[in-house]
């Protein structure tokens, strides 16, 4: 790879995939077996804030009903 860009996006990437599994040992580490990572990562960047799913995706909290189709988080599972 010799486009500059190419790598850097390949580094973030990668970057990404390290960070979520660090939230996952930290998780696994304090005894929290509810959520997944990402499930983290996202309530956490929604906070105290009560949203609809159309704001979630507004703001890119939400990217699909795969990543939210637990009932801990207040919504029914994907038909």
């Amino acid at each position: 790879m010799d486009n500059p860009y190419l790598q850097v996006i390949s580094l973030v990437e990668r970057l990404h995939r390290q960070f979520l599994e660090v939230v996952k040992l930290e998780l696994e580490g304090i005894g929290i077996h509810d959520i997944n990572n990402v499930q983290a990562m996202m309530l956490f960047n929604i906070g105290d804030a009560e949203m609809t799913v159309g704001e979630l995706t507004l703001r890119g909290c939400y990217l699909g009903s795969n990543v939210v189709g637990s009932s801990a988080f207040g919504f029914a599972p994907p038909i």
